[in-house]
């Protein structure tokens, strides 16, 4: 996985990486697109951006579920082009599911 500036990663608590996402896309921890891990910001920006990763400074940010180890929140954005300004209009998040995928995890998109 490329990344350029949007990065979000998680760990479990022995530091073995659970998954992790570039903006494009989330992998799991062999590397691969997660299960409905891809498509997670549909705009033109990201598709002129798909083999470097999103250059968005913070545009990713993974939560734990309060009282759950096993799933996370994934809030995610893109830029759009608003009449050649290039503007943040949208904040999307994505659950993720650990214990799915013979644990190597789901994403549920959610806008």
């Amino acid at each position: 996985m490329n990344f350029y500036e949007t990065n979000g990663v998680i760990s479990n608590s022995t530091g073995a990486l659970q998954f992790c996402s570039n903006g494009i896309y989330i992998a799991d921890a062999t590397g691969d697109t997660m299960q409905n891990g891809s498509g997670l910001n549909p705009s033109l920006y990201t598709t002129s951006m798909t083999t470097h990763g999103l250059a968005l400074p913070q545009g990713n940010l993974v939560i734990p579920f309060p009282d759950d180890s096993t799933k996370f929140y994934l809030f995610h954005e893109t830029s759009d082009d608003m009449y050649g300004t290039w503007a943040s209009l949208n904040l999307y998040y994505s659950i993720i599911d650990m214990t799915l995928n013979g644990g190597l995890g789901l994403s549920y998109k959610k806008m």
